[in-house]
């Protein structure tokens, strides 16, 4: 294996936009050197793919989704699950002998993570729901679902990146309820 010279700093630059966690690896704005250069960085037993497009506007990044939109980078979460073709059951079922009040924080935990995710309201909408119509379906309340989420964006200082999305709570509450209809 070559390795890079130390002093091509010029070159250098070129990846101070790239990072990399375990064997995912992000660059950005690298012009393809990346791939040209990747087997002299790394060593070969680690194997690195290359998730983005051909176009070059659109990639996964550990659980998120990036995709250039008016040369404006949009973010939405993406799980690699999703295109599993079986179920996964990830999340608690209430069927089971498993505590059902300390359960609900999972609702909660989640609707963080995607509000911190997601740039688009649209984004976060679409998982909010897929979850919450995953955990009704594992004997979950949605009334309980959405009076925990709701108590929590009222009290939670954490709740302050829903506010990116310019909705209020009642609006946001209300969107989940609209498709509550569908769940029983």
């Amino acid at each position: 294996m070559t390795r890079m010279k130390q002093t091509d700093r010029h070159l250098a630059r070129q990846f101070s936009n790239s990072v990399r966690y375990i064997d995912d690896l992000l660059t950005i704005n690298n012009d393809g050197l990346m791939k040209k250069h990747m087997n002299e960085i790394y060593p070969e037993e680690l194997e690195l793919k290359h998730e983005n497009s051909e176009c070059d506007k659109s990639a996964s990044y550990l659980d998120l989704q990036l995709d250039v939109v008016n040369d404006e980078i949009v973010t939405s979460l993406y799980d690699k699950r999703d295109d599993f073709p079986f179920k996964i059951v990830n999340f608690p079922d209430l069927s089971g002998n498993i505590p059902k009040h300390g359960s609900y924080g999972v609702f909660i935990a989640q609707t963080l993570r995607y509000a911190k995710a997601c740039a688009k309201y649209t984004h976060f909408m679409d998982r909010t729901l897929t979850l919450k119509r995953q955990l009704v379906q594992q004997q979950f309340e949605p009334k309980v679902l959405d009076r925990k989420l709701q108590k929590w964006m009222e009290r939670s200082e954490k709740a302050v990146v829903l506010k990116r999305y310019g909705r209020h709570i009642r609006d946001i509450m209300s969107d989940l309820r609209g498709y509550q209809k569908g769940l029983k």
